[in-house]
């Protein structure tokens, strides 16, 4: 699919009622929307840690045997 067509589809999804919003009610829900990313990213970032120093554990592990 051309990007160009995936910019459309896209627009048509997001702006369907396009000028009924206030642009307090825009920031809001654009702060929370942010606020669900963050929350996404730093468990990501967190389990990606967790298995970091599991493997690393494991590799000291086998150093020692």
């Amino acid at each position: 699919m051309p990007a160009n067509a995936v910019f459309i589809f896209v627009s048509k999804i997001f702006l369907q009622g396009s000028g009924k919003t206030s642009k307090k009610e825009a920031d809001e829900k654009a702060c929370h929307q942010h606020e669900k990313f963050a929350e996404q990213r730093r468990k990501l970032k967190e389990a990606e840690g967790e298995k970091s120093n599991i493997e690393a554990l494991c590799a000291l592990a086998q150093k020692k045997r």
